[in-house]
Parts: structure tokens; sequence; C-alpha cells
């Protein structure tokens, strides 16, 4: 019955990290995959009328990664930064972000990756993503920083505040 509630099930999905409702979709993150669900164009979501489509093979490695921007989703995978956006009809797709900065995409630590952290400044439009933030990371705290209105990256290197000082963790919104 429509009013029954229910469960859905995500065939093929491998540990879930994280679910974003986006309009009357809702995006289901995995380790091996990016779904969307949603229901029909004309009755909206229910327990009886339902669709979920896997969109994208590549999944995520970090669930704070996932930051939702202007009715859309970027978040980070092992190998890139991905970009979850529906087309005027509302197909969702998944396309790289990271194409012209991915030799520096690679050179970070994987361990960096997995507790990456990232928000969206909707004053600025800019998604800051901070990693390096392991006690036992080497390198200095970095901000990754993308650019929505330029479509650009760059990196910010958070200077050490000695021994004794903070170390930024996460970034705040």
């Amino acid at each position: 019955l429509e009013t029954d509630g229910g469960f859905v099930r995500v065939a093929g999905a491998y540990n879930i990290q994280r679910m974003i409702e986006v309009g009357a979709t809702l995006l289901i993150f995995a380790e091996n995959g990016v779904w969307a669900l949603g229901g029909s164009d004309t009755g909206g979501f229910s327990a009886t009328n339902q669709t979920i489509t896997k969109i994208s093979e590549h999944g995520t490695i970090s669930p704070q990664s996932i930051v939702l921007v202007d009715g859309t989703v970027m978040f980070w995978a092992d190998d890139a930064i991905y970009h979850v956006v529906a087309n005027d009809v509302g197909q969702w797709s998944v396309k790289e972000l990271s194409v012209n900065i991915r030799t520096l995409f690679q050179a970070i630590d994987p361990n960096d990756k997995v507790v990456c952290q990232g928000a969206f400044d909707s004053y600025e439009k800019k998604v800051r993503w901070l990693y390096n933030t392991r006690t036992d990371s080497v390198d200095s705290v970095t901000e990754l920083v993308f650019d929505v209105v330029l479509a650009a990256f760059y990196p910010v290197i958070i200077g050490s505040t000695g021994t004794t000082g903070p170390t930024p963790i996460a970034p705040i919104q």
C-alpha cells in the first residue's frame, strides 16, 4: 500500500556512505557507485511508485567530501573529483570535475582522501575541501578550493602554527 512505507533495495550497492536529497531525488553514494532514487514524472515518489537508477560506477571513499552545490553534488572518489548534475529533463549524470588537476589529485595520500571534508560557501560560490588533517600526516593541512563561477581549482596551504597551536580539521560553513 502507498501508506505502508517499506524498504528500498539498492541492488549492487556496496557500503553505502551517504544519502542526499536533491529536489525530488534521493542520491545514494556507495563505495562502488552512485544511484538516483525517485518516482515517475507524473506521480512522484511513493511506496508503490519508485525508480532507482545507477548513474555512476565511481563511488565515494569519503562521505564527508560530498557537498551539495546549488542543486548539484560534488564528491571525492579514489581516482578523481566528480560532479553529479541533472539535465533539463531531470536525468542525472556524473562527470569528472578534476580533469585539469588529475596529477595534483592523484598525489594526495589515499588516507587523507578518506578523511577529506568539504563545504560549500554559497556567498563566494566556492567549494572547499580540507585534507591532510590527520595527526600522522606528513604534509601541511591543505584546502582544495573549486571556484564555481570560474570553474577552476586552486590549493591553499595552511601553514603550521607550531607544536602547541591548533590544527584545522574541518571546514566551517
